[in-house]
């Protein structure tokens, strides 16, 4: 998981990083899929004037192993959207070929989890972060 966290006025500081085996690929599906290593995980940027911590869902494609391709993006609140986006869109990250379903240099649906903290968050507090509904950050579909 990754975590963007607040140390102290406008300084951002990364407190931990995802292990490869956190992001999942070819969420929902019972066929094989390629897998996704991470090279330089996302490193979100923790939004201005946020009082509370929050997570969010990035699904995307790759596709030429290395090109990113943001589905879709769900927040516990949709002040994180836009970093959690822009975070993984400057990711580094590449297929591993599986014989997986999409074919070779390529992975669909793959989910990358973010937390957004105050600090190294204790396990209670990572359960309640994790426990936050998510609501899509597609402007379109809230209305």
């Amino acid at each position: 998981m990754i975590f963007a966290s607040r140390w102290g006025k406008n300084q951002i500081r990364l407190v931990a990083t995802i292990a490869a085996s956190l992001l999942y690929a070819g969420a929902g599906s019972a066929h094989p899929h390629n897998s996704v290593e991470v090279i330089e995980p996302p490193i979100p940027e923790f939004p201005e004037g946020v009082i509370a911590p929050g997570r969010c869902d990035v699904r995307f494609a790759l596709s030429n192993y290395t090109e990113i391709r943001v589905l879709s993006v769900e927040c516990s609140d949709l002040v994180f959207c836009d970093s959690a986006r822009d975070s993984v869109e400057e990711a580094k990250l590449t297929v591993i070929d599986n014989d997986g379903v999409e074919g070779p240099g390529n992975s669909r649906n793959a989910v990358y989890p973010l937390q957004f903290t105050f600090g190294i968050p204790s396990e209670n507090q990572s359960d309640w972060i994790a426990a936050q509904p998510l609501f899509s950050c597609d402007q379109s579909q809230m209305f």
